[in-house]
């Protein structure tokens, strides 16, 4: 039986117009969509590897004298990399390269491990070495102490020629930070040491002194302001400077002294570095040009300023409101 087609109407005209309109729309948007890869991606084993340690790195060892080869040449490749990251960013430095002793560890626990990666800590790194001379109070439990000494120790060994120079109320204190360089020194990774050597071993240096082949030192100066310009310091960085009375005299020996970076911490307390702080305004913080913003407190204040401020604390007259 002859099939019969049925008279085409203004109405399935208009109906089959649009259908074919939006067939053809889909297929130009399948033709334009890209095709979806579904073939294996490479998987990038320096950057799995470069996330394990040493250790976890050595319990993986191929046993096949190739593969060994092979996995010898890559570890040491990695290790290359981490050191030289390690000399280019002093935070990669704390959390990889080196350790830091934990004096209240419990029996049992290992004493010396990596700065953990907080983000306060890169923020106060920030902070160090954006401003010329950056306050920062700090509580037992912030390692605000050694992070100012790693500062100043990468900072001795990636700078040839710098005078760090550690002060405090009391000489003890200064000792104490001498040893904190020492004991990041002696943690460091072993290509670092190589290139940061010393002019001594560990053993042999003085109590008070770390001295570099680079021409670096990092010096431990006893409790008195006047020490401070004969020392011709590059960084000046004082412990428990709240706490210290005449502090105002120290920094002014710093100042004079064409210090590059002047650095106060202390645990919280009255005095000079207080009225400082309470002078502070609040500033926005930016790293690497992003929006994220790290929120502090900063005392900007020039020379001729601090002068002004000096000679009215001497006549007794206080800070300027």
């Amino acid at each position: 039986m002859p099939s019969v087609k049925a008279r085409p109407t203004a109405n399935s005209v208009t109906a089959q117009a649009i259908a074919n309109a939006k067939r053809r729309a889909a297929q130009k948007k399948e033709a334009a969509a890209p095709v979806a890869d579904h073939s294996p991606k490479p998987v990038d084993l320096l950057s799995i590897m470069s996330k394990l340690s040493p250790e976890q790195l050595a319990a993986f060892a191929p046993k096949n004298p190739r593969e060994r080869t092979l996995y010898k040449e890559a570890l040491n490749m990695l290790e290359e990399l981490l050191a030289r990251q390690c000399e280019e960013d002093v935070f990669t430095w704390m959390t990889k390269g080196t350790k830091t002793k934990d004096e209240q560890a419990e029996v049992g626990q290992e004493p010396y491990r990596p700065f953990p990666e907080f983000q306060f800590l890169y923020d106060m790194l920030t902070v160090i070495d954006r401003e010329k001379m950056p306050a920062i109070w700090k509580s037992r439990t912030m390692l605000g102490t050694w992070t100012v000494c790693a500062y100043c120790t990468h900072y001795a060994c990636t700078h040839p020629a710098s005078r760090i120079i550690y002060q405090s109320h009391d000489e003890d204190r200064a000792l104490n930070m001498v040893e904190y360089s020492k004991i990041l020194w002696s943690n460091s990774l072993d290509r670092l040491k190589d290139r940061w050597k010393l002019v001594k071993d560990i053993d042999q240096q003085p109590q008070r002194q770390l001295e570099l082949s680079n021409g670096s030192v990092i010096l431990a100066l006893p409790g008195y302001a006047t020490k401070i310009k004969s020392a011709h310091p590059t960084i000046y960085a004082h412990d428990e400077s709240a706490i210290t009375e005449g502090l105002e005299n120290y920094i002014a020996e710093a100042v004079g002294a064409s210090t590059k970076k002047i650095i106060l911490i202390s645990s919280s307390w009255l005095g000079y570095m207080n009225e400082l702080w309470e002078q502070c305004e609040e500033v926005e913080w930016y790293q690497d040009g992003e929006a994220n913003k790290i929120k502090g407190q900063v005392y900007q204040m020039d020379m001729q300023e601090f002068e002004q401020e000096y000679e009215r604390l001497k006549s007794g007259k206080g800070l300027a409101a």
